[in-house]
């Protein structure tokens, strides 16, 4: 599924416009060929056509527009998702070693958005319809939690709500099994606070709750395999683009196994 068929399945959702954006990322200095200018902005044209006109015939019931702007692709989407509730975007390349070049638009937006981001990886399981949320106990997991609900709840799919913790290991056994002990039952209720402060007692939501002793962005990565949507709360600040971004989410966003959604408000 693409970055626009995603958008457009959403949009539908909550009856809501969508705006595609082109950012064509032309250089409009002195020095740059009028050529090469006009060639990328009728290019973006193109695409941005193609791209209203598949979403007119697949879903004709959202109200779409569209621009074709000359900046590049992160200042572009920056300053759309302003007055966006949802900001989606394809993921571009894979992998630890593309982190600073390919898909560092992703990882720019998803630290700075004005928005929510959605960053739309190929899904591994085609069937799979559940949505996996990470729920940590903090402010940003349960807005994590809450965006996640509102999303099986519009598309009547079931939830996984997954808290992870890292197990302590003492040298001495009897220790380290009251320690396991100890710390599944404060995570579990951890997680059973977090749920009841987020989630409406009203909710049709079929909702797993799971407890894993494994690192965060490990065992939701796993989860993925088998969820159309991954959910994660965003809770990095700072001035530079993905200098602070929480470790859980770049993890995700360069290993999950399907779409990822960065809850930033």
């Amino acid at each position: 599924m693409t970055a626009v068929e995603w958008a457009a399945e959403e949009a539908a959702r909550r009856r809501a416009p969508l705006h595609v954006v082109h950012a064509a990322g032309v250089d409009t200095g002195p020095f740059a060929p009028p050529a090469s200018v006009s060639g990328m902005r009728a290019r973006g044209r193109t695409i941005v056509h193609r791209a209203v006109e598949w979403v007119g015939e697949a879903r004709p019931e959202v109200l779409v527009g569209s621009d074709v702007v000359d900046q590049a692709a992160g200042p572009a989407l920056r300053a759309a998702s302003v007055r966006a509730a949802l900001v989606v975007v394809g993921a571009v390349g894979h992998g630890r070693v593309h982190d600073m070049t390919v898909g560092s638009v992703s990882l720019e937006l998803c630290y700075r958005s004005a928005s929510d981001v959605v960053v739309v990886r190929r899904q591994e399981d085609p069937a799979a319809r559940r949505v996996v949320v990470g729920v940590d106990g903090s402010a940003a997991g349960d807005r994590a939690l809450v965006f996640a609900v509102g999303i099986a709840e519009g598309r009547a799919v079931p939830l996984t709500a997954l808290h992870c913790w890292t197990r302590h290991r003492p040298s001495d056994l009897a220790v380290a099994a009251v320690d396991v002990g100890t710390g599944v039952a404060t995570h579990e209720r951890l997680l059973r606070e977090a749920v009841d402060r987020c989630v409406p007692a009203s909710t049709t939501v079929e909702l797993d709750r799971q407890v894993a002793g494994a690192r965060p962005g490990a065992a939701l990565v796993e989860a993925s395999r088998h969820a159309a949507l991954l959910v994660v709360g965003a809770r990095g600040t700072g001035g530079v683009a993905g200098l602070h971004l929480d470790s859980v989410v770049r993890s995700v966003l360069h290993d999950a196994c399907c779409p990822v959604a960065v809850v930033r408000r």
